[in-house]
């Protein structure tokens, strides 16, 4: 679930609340709402370093090596996808933290 279905939700639940609960409470949730919502926007991570190696042309059905990795470590999973056109083919076209396919 995404942080906005997340707080989507969390807002319904404190205005259903609000019907039976004191305006205070209701506040106060809604306070805590805010703050987690603010926590999860700054703890959003840089974007991966990635080190793509492919050669420089490639000719039509012959094969080429295409490898990505992720250069520095983070925090949390990383998952390499390499979009391709439609009439050429990378298999595998997606991979966690090191992608080596043939195109």
């Amino acid at each position: 679930m995404s942080p906005a279905q997340r707080t989507a939700l969390a807002v319904a639940a404190l205005a259903v609340a609000a019907l039976a609960l004191p305006w205070s409470v209701v506040l106060l949730g809604f306070a805590a709402l805010v703050g987690a919502l603010a926590a999860d926007l700054f703890a959003v991570r840089e974007p991966p370093s990635v080190r793509r190696s492919l050669p420089r042309t490639a000719a039509r059905g012959v094969p080429s090596q295409v490898v990505l990795e992720q250069v520095v470590p983070v925090s949390g999973s990383v998952r390499l996808r390499q979009p391709v056109p439609a009439d050429v083919g990378l298999h595998p076209s997606e991979a966690d933290e090191r992608l080596e396919g043939v195109l």
